[in-house]
């Protein structure tokens, strides 16, 4: 019987960005029907291998070759729009982009494998992608614009934008990050229907987020591939985490107000519907907060508020930190630490690790005065803090989607800030990293940070999250202790 000819084929690639060696002799196959998961820990090198395979990253050397069944060929134009893709640094394109592009749009734009939907869709192309927003549960997205949707409920349109199609080759690099329980249930039955008619190729942190179809696997470290078979098989041989020893979390500027945040009868409109409505909470010293919900429930918008960033509909007031009104944003942001995947994907700037740390000292997105010498011993303290040290040169474009985040945990942190709000703050970081973040995040709790966390998984709730606010479509409909929420 005859080989199967591979639909690409890598031989001997080495990928380079600037001093940094991404991947190194890399040999591959992957031949249709025959699903691929994609396995490793942060700075493994799984999206640089996606990219490489579906052609948005060139071979610095070695072999690459397609064939879709016309002859092979070294270029991927002519290729892409049968090569569907799903990825953070894609969602980060759409966050960071001000575009007046609805979801519907952004699903048409799929056709051209465009970022804009510049060509105007066909009668048949804009039935096709309402299809597949409906298919996939995200019906009434559809007229949203997709710079007003939660993470999870953008991740569901570039699904359906993948799939629009029908592809050959459909590369999915964490796709379920972001999504609650029950879209990741659904697209994870979705993507097992869509690998009878496609190839799967997943890259992927926990193997539970791997479609039904896929068994085989590569492991890669270190920009190598360290072990190829079953995927359960790859699940033994990953390495555990290496216990290591953190020094000390910097002590928070104390905080002398009898609350943080206080809201009344807030609620904030986007082109006249409601993300928030009637939200009533207060934030006091010593309270941490979990706050739990579903995709568009509103607690990225609720974050926002916080941070000062969204304007309150008329009749509803918002305090900070015991005075009920927005002090000046330079104050706020020197006070409250953030992070989310909205920051991480509109930081536009290749500062180094250790920068991108040294702008939390002055709240700025780039970095615009350099720290002093007592501040630069701190940064190299959250840098260890954060297991950083080693990456702390590093450009941030160079870096792991996970280490990026990590850096901006740093970052978020070294000023010393009372409060400090995470916005699914494990997104992105693999099985090694959680639990290490997690650890840290209890440490700066008990050091006297304030944390408000939010979350789609209640198994992410540390033992210092005290309380817990739960949202539905704006709403609160929990607000208490998290004893009382039986947690």
């Amino acid at each position: 019987m005859d080989r199967q000819v591979p639909l690409i084929r890598l031989r001997d690639v080495v990928v380079r960005r600037g001093e940094s060696l991404l991947l190194r002799g890399l040999d591959l196959e992957v031949c249709a029907g025959e699903h691929v998961a994609v396995l490793g820990s942060n700075g493994a090198g799984k999206s640089t291998l996606l990219a490489l395979l579906r052609g948005d990253l060139p071979p610095t050397s070695g072999l690459r070759e397609y064939d879709f069944g016309s002859g092979a060929q070294s270029s991927p134009i002519g290729l892409r729009q049968r090569m569907g893709l799903v990825s953070p640094a894609l969602q980060d394109r759409f966050v960071g982009a001000d575009w007046s592009l609805s979801a519907r749009q952004a699903v048409c734009a799929g056709f051209h494998d465009s970022w804009l939907c510049h060509v105007r869709p066909t009668e048949k192309e804009w039935e096709q992608a309402g299809q597949w927003l409906e298919q996939i549960g995200a019906a009434e997205l559809a007229d949203r614009p997709v710079c007003r949707l939660s993470t999870g409920q953008l991740r569901l349109v570039l699904l359906a934008r993948a799939l629009v199609t029908e592809p050959v080759l459909l590369f999915l690099d964490e796709y379920l990050d972001g999504l609650d329980m029950q879209a990741r249930a659904r697209l994870l039955e979705a993507m097992s229907r869509a690998g009878r008619s496609c190839t799967l190729v997943c890259a992927v942190h926990d193997e539970a987020d791997l479609p039904a179809c896929v068994h085989r696997g590569v492991l890669l470290r270190e920009g190598r591939v360290a072990a190829r078979e079953s995927v359960s098989g790859l699940s033994a041989r990953r390495r555990k985490p290496v216990a290591g020893l953190q020094p000390d979390p910097p002590t928070p500027e104390p905080v002398r107000a009898s609350w943080l945040f206080r809201l009344t009868n807030v609620s904030v409109l986007f082109e006249g519907r409601a993300a928030l409505d009637g939200v009533n909470w207060t934030v006091r010293p010593g309270e941490h907060w979990a706050v739990l919900g579903g995709n568009g429930a509103g607690k990225s918008t609720l974050l926002r508020v916080l941070l000062g960033l969204e304007d309150v509909y008329p009749g509803g007031r918002m305090g900070w930190f015991g005075v009920d009104r927005l002090p000046d944003l330079t104050e706020v942001r020197r006070r409250v630490g953030y992070v989310s995947g909205h920051l991480q994907g509109t930081y536009s700037y290749d500062l180094s690790v250790r920068e991108i740390v040294w702008s939390g000292f002055f709240g700025s997105v780039g970095l615009y005065d350099l720290p002093d010498e007592a501040q630069r011993d701190r940064a190299e303290r959250m840098l260890a803090f954060f297991g950083l040290t080693k990456l702390a040169d590093r450009r941030i474009r160079s870096l792991s989607y996970g280490q990026l985040r990590r850096a901006l945990l740093a970052r978020a942190t070294v000023g010393g800030a009372p409060v400090l709000l995470l916005d699914e703050p494990l997104t992105g970081l693999d099985k090694q990293a959680r639990p290490m973040v997690l650890a840290s995040l209890e440490r700066l709790a008990d050091a006297g940070t304030h944390l408000v966390y939010v979350t789609h998984h209640v198994g992410e709730l540390i033992p210092a999250l005290s309380h817990v606010l739960c949202l539905d479509q704006g709403h609160v409909t929990y607000c208490g202790t998290r004893a009382g929420a039986g947690l």
